[in-house]
């Protein structure tokens, strides 16, 4: 498994069904509630796995 970080031009984009179940657009503010447990909707994946750290880095790398 691989992952990355990459800019879209739109929050427009579609999701690609066939490689994910399911997606969505997140802020950072809310990545940082993700993060914190704090996201009234969703929740984050435990900090060993790659995508929690994916989260994190794009969370934290921005104001």
């Amino acid at each position: 498994m691989i992952g990355v970080i990459c800019e879209v031009e739109s929050d427009q984009e579609k999701i690609d069904t066939g490689e994910l179940e399911s997606g969505r657009w997140f802020t950072r503010e809310e990545a940082r509630a993700l993060i914190a447990g704090k996201h009234p909707e969703c929740f984050c994946p435990p900090n060993f796995a790659i995508a929690h750290q994916l989260i994190k880095a794009w969370a934290e790398s921005g104001q």
